[in-house]
């Protein structure tokens, strides 16, 4: 009697355990970190520095490359890049130094065509009634600046999106006809609704938010075609760069990231996945119980 009950557990908690996978699907992840670069110097071997590449399920990404010119000139352009789920940061950084000597000239160009990261926040908010709604705000700061001399050039633009808000202010440029310094610090605040106010959910409900920053056609250059002799330096140094600095959730809903290093914030109480996935999970875990016993 006793190998037939333990039997039985044995097939109620597997079937139990392949319900909840049925009320559980799996849904994919989707999280990357994503370059694109370009490092090139005139009178050099005339081969650039450049690749670019999307890196889906990693959570971190860095390089740092630089390209000499003429050894006695000295013209180089050098980049530095980084973008981090974990830290909810990315952060660009280009350099270029030129000159015109005679009538030939050392150019250099070092431009971080994209840097960025994307992420995934999957939100279960309970089954209720929301007189004020139900949203997230995501905030953070933008720092860093450009500067640039005459002969040369510096350019950068940044985003961030929240959902269906996004924050991408208009390319910054500055150089080339004169020399100027432009330092950013830009403080951003987006939501994202999940309920309407006054909406009511009959049951939970699973709710995907993304979360894309980064930085894109940052660069640096100089130019050789005015008639002289001179130099150009550019710089674009947005370090920390994009910081993430906190993510608002109201406290009965819990959110999780894709890649589980951007985000994670479980409720004040653990919520039942479902009302049909908790009591499946509970008939497992008797299941389990029973057989290992040997009721």
């Amino acid at each position: 009697m006793t190998r037939r009950m333990s039997h039985a557990s044995a097939i109620l908690f597997l079937a139990a355990v392949a319900c909840v996978g049925l009320v559980l699907p799996n849904e994919a992840e989707a999280y990357d970190v994503r370059y694109d670069y370009y490092v090139y110097a005139t009178q050099s071997d005339g081969i650039p520095i450049a690749d670019d590449a999307i890196l889906t399920g990693e959570t971190s990404v860095s390089g740092s490359f630089t390209k000499n010119g003429d050894s006695e000139v000295g013209n180089y352009a050098t980049i530095d890049f980084r973008a981090d789920l974990a830290a909810g940061s990315v952060a660009s950084y280009g350099h270029s130094y030129g000159a015109r000597v005679g009538s030939t000239g050392y150019t250099a160009t070092g431009r971080v065509a994209s840097i960025a990261f994307t992420d995934v926040l999957r939100c279960l908010v309970p089954a209720g009634s929301y007189a004020d709604g139900v949203s997230l705000t995501l905030s953070g700061q933008v720092r860093g600046s450009l500067s640039s001399t005459l002969h040369a050039g510096a350019q950068a633009q940044y985003f961030i999106s929240f959902g269906v808000e996004g924050h991408s202010p208009p390319a910054l440029a500055i150089g080339i006809s004169e020399s100027a310094t432009l330092p950013v610090n830009d403080l951003f605040v987006l939501a994202e609704q999940l309920v309407a106010p006054g909406g009511t959910l009959a049951t939970d409900q699973t709710y995907t938010v993304s979360v894309d920053a980064g930085f894109s056609e940052n660069r640096t250059w100089t130019i050789s075609t005015d008639p002289g002799e001179y130099t150009g330096e550019a710089t674009v140094d947005f370090d920390p760069g994009i910081q993430i600095l906190s993510l608002d959730v109201p406290a009965d809903v819990a959110c999780a990231s894709d890649s589980g290093v951007f985000f994670t914030q479980p409720p004040s109480a653990v919520p039942a996945l479902s009302k049909w996935g908790g009591a499946i999970l509970f008939m497992a875990l008797l299941g389990f119980a029973a057989w290992f016993l040997g009721w």
